[in-house]
């Protein structure tokens, strides 16, 4: 199960990495390339959609299954 009320469908990507800009303070190109990585370790593909957490958690979209968080510096891709 998904905790909160997470971002959701089409825009979710870009409300998720607007929220984390102005509430964690992550520079909107390191969420967006960890969110790339993460797809990617998870074997999921660019266009693949995935549901997103106001924490940074990432889970799929089908399995809701936690795939890793945007707000893990250990994915690298500091600005």
């Amino acid at each position: 199960m998904i905790p909160g009320r997470p971002f959701r469908g089409q825009p979710a990507v870009e409300d998720a990495i607007a929220h984390l800009a102005r509430y964690h303070g992550i520079d909107p190109w390191v969420a967006s390339n960890r969110l790339h990585r993460l797809k990617e370790i998870a074997g999921l593909g660019a266009a693949d959609n995935v549901v997103i957490g106001h924490t940074g958690d990432v889970y799929t979209e089908m399995t809701a299954e936690r795939i890793g968080s945007l707000t893990d510096r250990m994915l690298g891709t500091e600005s």
